[in-house]
């Protein structure tokens, strides 16, 4: 099925767009140590700086629309960027893959 859509995309048809998120971290959520034999083990704390990236990525046109947020990306997020890229658009039909992922906070809240 995606063949076919990926060929359509390619004529122009209509648009294919590949979704994804991803977020980075300043320093790692784990912080490792070691102590001495019988002591207990003791680390500073550190902040936790996260930025977060939505990307799409058209393949008709193989062009790239981002944002970025300081972080956890949310479900508001996901739904106001998914309609700046609707308003990227032209009226041509658009096809949009997403490996949707539980992480985004609040993706599944108050679905009918």
């Amino acid at each position: 099925m995606l063949n076919k859509i990926k060929a359509g995309a390619q004529l122009g048809h209509y648009r294919l767009v590949y979704f994804d998120e991803a977020g980075f971290a300043a320093s790692p959520p784990v912080q490792y140590g070691w102590s001495p034999r019988g002591k207990p083990h003791e680390t500073e704390p550190q902040e936790h700086d996260r930025r977060s990236v939505l990307g799409a990525l058209n393949y008709t046109d193989n062009t790239l629309f981002y944002q970025t947020t300081s972080g956890s990306i949310t479900r508001d997020d996901v739904i106001d960027f998914l309609e700046q890229l609707a308003q990227q658009g032209d009226t041509r039909l658009t096809f949009l893959v997403w490996e949707m992922r539980v992480s985004i906070s609040g993706l599944k809240k108050n679905q009918k």
